[in-house]
């Protein structure tokens, strides 16, 4: 409720709507609606106590996490078995060139792969790392309970099919651990079956089957889609077709463009692919066909998932499943979660909801004041560059109107609006262009006038009540700190302040019946002195 107010208030909304289940149908949904259930189809072995517990998975540190489990021998006998083999690929590879050293101290995950891909050209051990490294990084973004998607992966990529490596580049025993790893290996899992056969299940009760299954990571949209194509019963019922963000590849060798992410599209709108395997991109925002069976592959972090992804089952009779989940967080929890947002939402009035207007002038006051330095130094080329800047720091509104004023020039207004400041400017000029790049100049100089006045103002009169609460906002806007002292003066509480940064160093001293009374009259001093120093140094003419 406080951050829709705060929205409501910097948006200047007065209505907020609210589409009942009864609406969405009227609007074409036809899906289960806000009351249905998730189907919840969790593997036969859904808990693993030999991975990471999920309360030590912090993102920032998964891999040191990795690597301390590696090193004191706790992770799981996959990884540490997986971790051997990589080591012995490494040795291989250190002897055929010397220059070789291991990425895997990098932190950056995905520079692992690219390390091997950048020097595949010296010689065909790093392009065949270069995929274990892929395989690697699956397990240990997965806190290493991934293992059969990261064995699916290196099948895929056809590592595992020792007789097709060169000879010649490879030692004996290394073909034989690796050859020995991949034998040991199971070649099915319960998470993949459990998949199998809920799709199994999905395409008997739906007359004409269309599916959307998300996943987490962009490389399991080619892992599911080559499972998929591997199995007997699927392979022969599914067309599969896979779609993330071109912005980053799955891994090196593995990408998507433009172009093949407008043809899977296409493909599952004509029907010629019915099967949609596909990352949180499709979940809102793309325009996707209904579906009448949704799937999520991997365990949804938040209720918006919940939400977005249910809302892609839009046909009628709809399965949405879910195949894994966290046990902080289950479906059931999120669908609660769901359903408090939608209690509170559609109560939500704004107008009978008043804000603290006075809490956000101080908020817009301090971000006005953090971006001041934009405000010195413009000219007429830079002005508009520069406003537009200082608006995106102070989070206002920049609205422009043109008005022809005559046949040969254009009348272009600015106005810029805050929760504290509204202020406008005028410019004419040849065209649009010329007579924003004036308007947006004598905004800046209107602007920077009253940055000039609120300073001598603020400056003649600080709030000794709030003052302890502006000195810190102060603090933090210039990143700066303060060193607070006491002593005895006259039976009274005397607090001296020195605010230090790393252009300036200044003191404010205060005498009050009591430490707090002190440092409030303290902090009110050291606020006139700094204000009035930030005047002098900010009061050049532009």
């Amino acid at each position: 409720r406080k951050i829709l107010k705060k929205l409501c208030n910097e948006l200047s909304m007065e209505v907020i709507e609210h589409a009942s289940d009864e609406e969405l149908r009227k609007g074409g949904y036809l899906g289960p609606g806000r009351s249905a259930a998730a189907e919840v189809r969790l593997p036969t072995r859904s808990d693993r106590p030999d991975v990471v517990p999920q309360k030590d998975r912090q993102p920032h540190l998964m891999h040191a996490s990795f690597f301390n489990r590696i090193r004191r021998g706790t992770a799981t006998a996959f990884s540490l078995e997986f971790m051997s083999i990589i080591k012995e690929l490494e040795a291989a590879l250190q002897e055929q060139d010397p220059k070789f050293q291991s990425p895997l101290e990098n932190i950056s995950l995905k520079s692992w792969g690219e390390y091997c891909n950048k020097r595949k050209h010296l010689s065909e051990l790093y392009q065949y790392l270069e995929h274990w490294y892929e395989a690697l990084r699956i397990l240990v973004i997965s806190w290493e309970e991934h293992e059969d998607a990261a064995l699916v992966f290196l099948r895929m990529i056809d590592c595992c099919n020792t007789s097709s490596m060169e000879i010649n580049c490879w030692t004996h025993s290394v073909l034989t651990s690796v050859n020995e790893f991949f034998v040991s290996q199971p070649t099915s899992s319960d998470r993949f079956d459990n998949m199998y056969a809920v799709l199994i299940e999905k395409l008997e009760s739906h007359e004409c089957f269309r599916g959307i299954i998300f996943v987490k990571q962009r490389v399991i949209t080619h892992v599911l889609q080559y499972a998929i194509a591997q199995h007997k019963v699927l392979s022969q019922k599914l067309n599969p077709c896979i779609l993330y963000a071109v912005k980053s590849p799955a891994t090196c060798t593995l990408r998507l463009n433009k172009t093949s992410c407008e043809e899977s599209l296409q493909a599952f709108r004509s029907g010629k692919a019915n099967l949609l395997i596909t990352t949180n991109v499709a979940e809102e925002g793309i325009d996707i066909p209904a579906a009448n069976c949704v799937i999520y592959f991997d365990a949804m972090n938040h209720a918006v998932s919940y939400v977005q992804g249910r809302g892609r089952a839009r046909q009628a009779e709809s399965s949405f499943v879910i195949l894994q989940e966290r046990n902080d967080r289950p479906a059931t929890l999120l669908a609660h979660e769901e359903k408090e947002q939608h209690d509170i939402a559609s109560s939500f009035i704004p107008s009978n909801d008043v804000v603290n207007t006075d809490a956000l002038a101080v908020g817009q006051e301090a971000r006005e004041r953090n971006a001041q330095p934009l405000l010195q130094n413009f000219t007429k080329n830079n002005s508009l560059q520069k406003l537009q800047e200082y608006c995106q720091k102070t989070k206002a509104i920049l609205t422009d109107t043109f008005v022809e004023k005559s046949l040969d020039k254009k009348h272009c207004v600015l106005t810029y609006q805050s929760q504290t400041t509204q202020l406008s400017a005028e410019g004419i000029g040849q065209n649009k262009k010329a007579a924003k790049r004036l308007a947006s100049f004598e905004l800046m100089k209107a602007l920077n006038d009253k940055r000039k006045q609120s300073a001598s103002t603020t400056t003649a009169g600080v709030a000794t009540q709030t003052s302890v609460k502006d000195l810190n906002e102060y603090c933090q806007s210039t990143r700066a700190t303060y060193n607070e002292s006491f002593k005895e003066n006259n039976n009274k509480k005397e607090c001296v302040l020195e605010y230090e940064s790393a252009t300036i160093k200044l003191t404010g001293s205060g005498i009050g019946r009591n430490k707090k009374d002190a440092k409030r009259i303290a902090a009110a001093a050291l606020l006139k002195k700094l204000l009035t120093s930030q005047s002098e140094q900010m009061g050049m003419d532009v």
